[in-house]
Formats: structure tokens, sequence, C-alpha cells
């Protein structure tokens, strides 16, 4: 498994890492012309590094169509689940790659201009967000590589739009349910962002965080799914390799 993911890594290496160069040095432009901590400044580094995240998310939904297209990929004895799980586990490993350079630069910025801008709450609100992220950009990747999978299977011209079919079936499909059994659809995106913000006294910042008590049904629910196409994915892809 290990070295299928450095495998897909190195295939797409130059890529990914001009992403990290990229956002570097527009987070270093950004801090140089606006040096004052403040709302633009915190915006524009959010916005940089959710466009990494989604560059690296669509990168490893790229590696994999290109797998199932390479004729040399398919003659590794290696089974059809792992050729599923390693840009999956990749596409994880560089979010949180990209988590730990984010932190890094909130810590540079407390040190440059003390943790006083933060909400009293800050943290665990972050943390919950962001494991909330990871698990919500998995299932995204598994929907799209599932779309790929049966745009792949079928002998037929664009297939671009077979993906986009599918992934928009599926996608809607799934908030539909949720929706019809859990009053709640798609549990990673509607609760990610959604909290209040309040006037605290005892905060420095003068703000703190209102964060609504988690449903982990439809979040159980989309596990189900997501074992459910991974195995549909593992079915298709051996029976291609047998043809």
């Amino acid at each position: 498994m290990l070295k299928l993911i450095k495998y897909d890594f190195r295939r797409s290496r130059d890529r990914i890492l001009a992403y990290f160069v990229i956002a570097i040095l527009v987070h270093a432009a950004t801090w140089y012309w606006n040096r004052h901590m403040g709302v633009q400044l915190v915006a524009i580094n959010l916005t940089t590094y959710v466009v990494v995240g989604i560059s690296l998310l669509l990168t490893s939904a790229i590696t994999f169509g290109r797998n199932l297209k390479s004729y040399h990929r398919r003659l590794l004895p290696v089974s059809s689940l792992y050729t599923i799980l390693s840009p999956l586990l990749l596409c994880w490993t560089l979010l949180l790659s990209v988590v730990i350079i984010a932190t890094l630069h909130l810590g540079i910025y407390i040190l440059v201009y003390s943790a006083d801008f933060l909400p009293g709450n800050f943290w665990p609100v972050a943390l919950n967000c962001i494991l909330q992220l990871i698990w919500f950009s998995g299932l995204m990747l598994i929907s799209i590589m599932f779309a790929i999978t049966v745009a792949n299977s079928v002998r037929v011209r664009g297939k671009i739009w077979i993906i986009i079919a599918v992934l928009v079936v599926l996608q809607n499909g799934l908030s539909y349910l949720e929706q019809l059994m859990f009053k709640s659809s798609l549990a990673g995106v509607e609760s990610m962002f959604e909290f209040d913000v309040l006037d605290a006294d005892s905060v420095r910042s003068g703000i703190t965080f209102s964060y609504p008590v988690l449903n982990y049904w439809p979040m159980l629910f989309e596990a189900a799914v997501a074992v459910i196409l991974i195995y549909a994915m593992n079915v298709l892809l051996k029976r291609r390799v047998e043809a």
C-alpha cells in the first residue's frame, strides 16, 4: 500500500509541490502588503488554503483516473482494493499536510500579533471543522472515483458527461435520503461552518463561537454509503481486469 501511495505521489509530485509553492508565495505577498491583522488578511489566507485543498482533491481523482487507463498499472500484482484506497489515503495525507502548514502559519501570526484576535473557543471549533472537512473531502473523492470507475466500465464516447451525470445523481440522491431520514443533508458540509458569533466580555477578542450539537447519524449513513461505493468499485475493477 505504501509503495502504491509513493507511486501515486511521484506521478503528481511536480503539480502537488507547485500548489504548495504558489500558496506560500501568495501568503508571503499578502503579508508583505497587509501587515495588520484583520478580516481581509484572514480571508485571503483561508481562501488560499481552501483552493489548495480542492486542487489536491482533484489531483488525487485525476491520478485515480490515470491509473485505470494505465496498462502497466493493471499488470501490477496488487488487489483492486489497493488501487482504490491508494488515492484516498494520499488525498487525506496531503490534506493533513495543509492543516499542519496552516497551523504553523497561525502560530507565526500568534507570535507576531499575539493570540488576542482569536475567539475564546477557537481551538475546539477549529478541530471539529477540520475533522468534518477531511471526512467530507474523503466522501467527495470516493464519489468522484466511483463516477470515474462507472464511466470507464462502459465502452461509449463522452465519458466526461457520464462522470458528471453519475456524480450529480449520487450527490443529490445522498442529500435527499439524508434529508428524508435525518432532516439533515450532507452532514460534513451542513454543520461544518454552522456556528454563531456571540459577544463575550471575558474574551480579549470580544467574540466567541456557539457551536451546534452534531448529529452523527447522517455521518454514519455516509460511512455506510462510502463502504458500498468502494465495494462496487472493487467489483467493477475486478471485472475490468478479467476482461
